[in-house]
C-alpha cells in the first residue's frame, strides 16, 4: 500500500473495489506463476472473473489481460506449456466480455465508454512532470498530502526518510539473502500488474485529444 492508494480507499467509489481487485488478481496470477494453486476449472473461473470484475470497475481494468498474457508467457517459457493456454484461454473470454459491453455501450449512447471524456488542457511536457512528482510522493506516506510550510507535517516526513534510509543501509549490509522462489513468484506478478497498468494509464492520457473523445479509466 502506498499514500495515494490509502487516500483512494478512503475518497473514492470505483478506485476502491478496483484497487482492491487488482490485488486480488495479483495474487491469483503470483499462484499460478509459482505452481501454489494448479491452473484447473475453479482456479480459471475465478481468474476470469477478477479480469471482468477489474474491468466492470474501471474500463482501464481491461490493460490486465495484457498484464495476464505477459504472465502466461513466462510460465509457457518455463515448460508449464498447459499451464499457459489455459490462462490466455482465460483472457480471451474476458476480453470477449470487455469488447461486448463496449460495443453495447456504444449502441446505446454512442459512446463506448457511455460518456464523452473529460477534456485536459495540460501539455504532455506537464502530465510527465506531474507523473514523476506523484511516483515520488507515492512511497512516502505522509508526503501524498503533505503542506510544506507544516513544521509537524515536515518533521514526520524528515523521521520516514530517516527510517527508510536506516532500512536500506541494513539491507545492503546484509551478508546473505534468502530467497523464497515462491515469494519472488509473488512479487513478479505484483511488479508485471503495476507496470502495466502505469503504461496503460500514461498511453491513455497521453494518447488522448485535449477535447472531445471518451473516458477510459
Amino acid at each position: 500500500m502506498t499514500a495515494g492508494t490509502f487516500s483512494n480507499f478512503t475518497m473514492t467509489w470505483s478506485e476502491a473495489p478496483f484497487t482492491l481487485f487488482i490485488i486480488l488478481l495479483s495474487i491469483q496470477l503470483g499462484a499460478m506463476l509459482s505452481a501454489e494453486q494448479p491452473v484447473n476449472g475453479k482456479n480459471l473461473v475465478i481468474l476470469t472473473a477478477l479480469f471482468i470484475c477489474t474491468f466492470l470497475s474501471r474500463y482501464i481494468g481491461l490493460y490486465t489481460v495484457g498484464a495476464a498474457s505477459v504472465i502466461a508467457l513466462i510460465i509457457f517459457r518455463r515448460g508449464r506449456q498447459s499451464d499457459a493456454v489455459k490462462i490466455f484461454f482465460s483472457t480471451i473470454i474476458a476480453f470477449s466480455f470487455a469488447v461486448a459491453y463496449l460495443v453495447l455501450n456504444k449502441a446505446l449512447t454512442g459512446y463506448a465508454t457511455g460518456m464523452p471524456r473529460i477534456p485536459t488542457s495540460e501539455s504532455n511536457l506537464d502530465l510527465g512532470l506531474s507523473l514523476l512528482i506523484s511516483l515520488g510522493r507515492e512511497f512516502v506516506l505522509p508526503l501524498a498530502k503533505w503542506k510544506p510550510r507544516s513544521i509537524e507535517q515536515s518533521l514526520v516526513i524528515a523521521i520516514w526518510c530517516l527510517a527508510l534510509l536506516l532500512m536500506l543501509r541494513n539491507l545492503l549490509r546484509a551478508s546473505t539473502t534468502i530467497v523464497d522462489l515462491n515469494k519472488k513468484d509473488y512479487c513478479s506478478s505484483f511488479i508485471i500488474i503495476g507496470v502495466t497498468y502505469l503504461g496503460a494509464i500514461i498511453f491513455a492520457r497521453l494518447g488522448s485529444s485535449p477535447v472531445g473523445g471518451e473516458i477510459v479509466s
